[in-house]
């Protein structure tokens, strides 16, 4: 057990490397595509020394995740749900979700693609983006019951009686994560009142969210990411610790994740 543990935590600290060695990659790329960039064959090379140790982070914090689930497995066997179907495991339900993430990428970069001439345009982008994200992982949930991370990993979110999960429940799922967003959202807005209009005009994405965090009040910033932190890892460790594989968000909609061939929609 204590090895396990040992084994866990070396590897959120080299995801958590990974991640912060992603965010350094992804604001080397805005400053490669940014009109002020002056030395970008400097960035380049930044960039693919960056990714490469990315991927070395990653290849190693994926075996020694493979070796704590491995032990997990061993001691909280996946259960075969009544309609026998087995329950989802991590390594499925992760390949799905980066799937998604793959997918729903080029809106993430939407935002640093241009300048905003005002502060209802900043704003308004950050309505917008989330709107997509959620739209496509709620819609497609309540649909169906899976996104294409899930179809093509062959897993669909039921109930836990194992009917079809419905869009109430694809709301619940992800509940905590939009309100997060839109606690964030609500400090941004007051600190863009404090910010004279003048200040903000032809700003950048990353110019625009620095200026707002000069102007948030409380640090909240700080303690939203810690809170979506503990909320990722308390993910990970109930999805790992409990027979049917659910994370909380499952126990929050009332829903399992099941392994299935295809979509059947009885």
């Amino acid at each position: 057990m204590i090895k396990a543990i040992i084994k866990l935590s070396i590897s959120i600290l080299l995801f958590s490397v990974s991640f912060s060695l992603l965010g350094i990659l992804i604001g080397s790329f805005i400053a490669i595509i940014s009109p002020d960039s002056n030395n970008v064959f400097a960035l380049i090379i930044s960039s693919t020394i960056l990714l490469i140790l990315l991927g070395l982070c990653l290849f190693f914090a994926v075996k020694l995740l493979k070796g704590f689930t491995s032990f997990v497995n061993s001691e909280f066997p996946t259960a075969i749900h009544e309609n026998g179907h087995r329950c989802a495991g991590f390594k499925k339900r992760i390949i799905a979700s980066l799937i998604d993430l793959f997918i729903l990428l080029p809106f993430v970069f939407l935002p640093f693609l241009f300048t905003y001439s005002s502060k209802s345009m900043y704003i308004v982008v950050r309505i917008i983006v989330p709107l997509i994200s959620y739209s496509y992982i709620i819609g497609l949930e309540g649909y169906r019951g899976q996104t294409i991370g899930k179809i093509l990993t062959k897993i669909r979110i039921m109930a836990n009686n194992g009917t079809k999960a419905g869009y109430i429940r694809a709301i619940k799922r992800s509940s905590v994560n939009i309100a997060l967003y839109i606690v964030s959202f609500i400090f941004a807005c007051f600190a863009l009142v404090k910010i004279p209009s003048s200040d903000f005009s032809g700003l950048t994405f990353s110019e625009a969210g620095l200026l707002i965090q000069q102007h948030v009040e409380l640090k909240s910033d700080i303690w939203l990411q810690m809170l979506n932190l503990l909320w990722m890892l308390s993910e990970f460790f109930v999805l790992n610790f409990n027979k049917r594989k659910r994370a909380l968000h499952d126990f929050i909609a009332g829903t399992v994740v099941l392994e299935v061939d295809r979509y059947n929609k009885k």
